[in-house]
């Protein structure tokens, strides 16, 4: 998924859940206005993507919660019937703490910065701003220096001294 759709959906579902409900014209309007420019067919499979169902009588939308769980569970199925698992590596990580609007772009960042140096580097993303950067123990000192050109590890509020 693009970072422009990932955000667009996120805005999305915000928009029907402060709203609660509304038509495909009001959300395609709420979307403009924040600078999201999306066709109709778009606009109904980003819909169906984020389990926004229309009321049975109306043409206004809502957001509903059993539907993207099961939407979601379905793709999490899928994705692990898709994944190949390794678990010979002692992994080190790091832990970062950001604002969860800002946690991808900066989980991006930091993986293609840390890969674009060499180093074998995954960046887990949680949902409120968390972000596990995990690698081989074997680069541990080498990574950290990476980090610290680009002055992450200067701010670190690490107990363990």
């Amino acid at each position: 998924m693009t970072k422009n759709k990932s955000m667009r959906l996120n805005a999305m579902k915000k928009i029907i859940e402060n709203r609660n409900v509304l038509t495909q014209e009001e959300l395609k309007e709420e979307l403009e206005n924040l600078g999201y420019y999306v066709s109709q067919p778009t606009l109904s499979r980003d819909i169906k993507e984020i389990g926004g169902i229309r009321e049975k009588y109306s043409k206004k939308y809502r957001f509903n919660l059993d539907v993207q769980n099961k939407i979601n569970k379905g793709k999490i199925e899928k994705i692990i019937n898709e994944t190949n698992v390794s678990m010979n590596v002692p992994l080190h990580a790091i832990w970062f703490r950001i604002s969860s609007e800002h946690a991808v772009i900066f989980a991006n960042y930091i993986e293609k910065y840390l890969s674009d140096k060499g180093f074998h580097v995954m960046a887990v993303v949680g949902l409120t701003g968390n972000i596990m950067l995990g690698f081989a123990k074997e680069e541990a000192n080498e990574i950290v220096r990476a980090l610290n050109e680009v002055g992450l590890t200067r701010r670190s509020k690490s107990k363990n001294k």
